[in-house]
């Protein structure tokens, strides 16, 4: 998992792969629960194993599965997309 640090009060998003249970539970605990989408295996997904999570958890607005041929091939996951509101304040 990458690590990113913002000053102040830039909000933060940080994708996933959810193969390690401590850590996803750390992470859970840390933002709180996340949309579970099945994303593997790509040629028919069963498993959630991917997440979105973001801090503050109010900029996360939908998730939702990449289906495509192209992303069947590209990997044994399926690719998450994810909505984010950015408040203009």
């Amino acid at each position: 998992m990458t690590q990113a640090e913002f000053s102040g009060t830039m909000p933060l998003t940080d994708r996933q792969r959810f193969d390690e249970a401590a850590l996803g539970r750390w992470l859970h605990e840390h933002f709180g629960e996340s949309p579970a989408h099945a994303t593997f295996p790509s040629p028919l997904p069963l498993l959630a194993l991917d997440r979105i999570w973001s801090s503050p958890a109010s900029l996360l607005r939908r998730v939702r599965v990449h289906r495509s041929r192209l992303a069947r091939r590209a990997s044994d996951h399926l690719p998450l997309v994810a909505r984010l509101a950015w408040d203009s304040d």
